[in-house]
């Protein structure tokens, strides 16, 4: 019955995430690392944009980071498709088929060119209009090595949590 239900039996509730987090063997790291080196330029900036907004992305927020014209944009997304690098996660949204993928690439990324990204992905989120989740700006404002702007976010989702777990839910409270 627990199976039918799609409950994990004689697992650890984080076994999932602790398969998730055990290292690549170093053999498919280089073959996964040669896969990426193979790609032009301008693929490969919108593999590292991509690699830096996380596992599922937004076109939109690839857009914006990148700062490629259109036609640069969906030629490299067309070939990330194409090698099965990333995948249609519904409309106008994208995730890497494997987040280690996601991962070797995000760590090729010279340091300097990684800040930078997150930084436009940082300000790309502050734009009006944008949908900024509050953790996840001060993470980017982390990684772009802007401590205020960091710390001033991960207090904003602290708090919206707190208050998310204070507030009543359910016909019942």
């Amino acid at each position: 019955q627990a199976l039918a239900e799609g409950e994990t039996v004689g697992m650890q509730p984080d076994a999932e995430q602790q398969y998730e987090d055990l290292p690549l063997p170093r053999s498919l790291q280089d073959l996964v690392a040669r896969r990426l080196q193979s790609l032009s330029q301008d693929v490969l900036r919108v593999l590292e944009a991509a690699s830096v907004l996380g596992r599922e992305l937004g076109e939109g927020m690839l857009s914006a980071v990148t700062g490629l014209e259109s036609d640069l944009l969906l030629r490299g997304l067309e070939e990330l498709l194409a090698r099965h690098i990333l995948e249609e996660a519904g409309p106008g949204r994208l995730w890497f088929v494997h987040d280690r993928i996601r991962q070797t690439a995000y760590e090729a990324i010279p340091a300097d060119v990684r800040r930078r990204l997150h930084q436009a992905a940082a300000e790309a989120m502050e734009r009006p209009g944008a949908a900024a989740d509050a953790a996840a700006l001060g993470y980017h404002w982390q990684h772009a090595e802007r401590p205020a702007q960091a710390r001033d976010c991960h207090l904003r989702a602290a708090r919206s949590a707190a208050a998310d777990r204070a507030a009543p839910s359910g016909p019942d409270s």
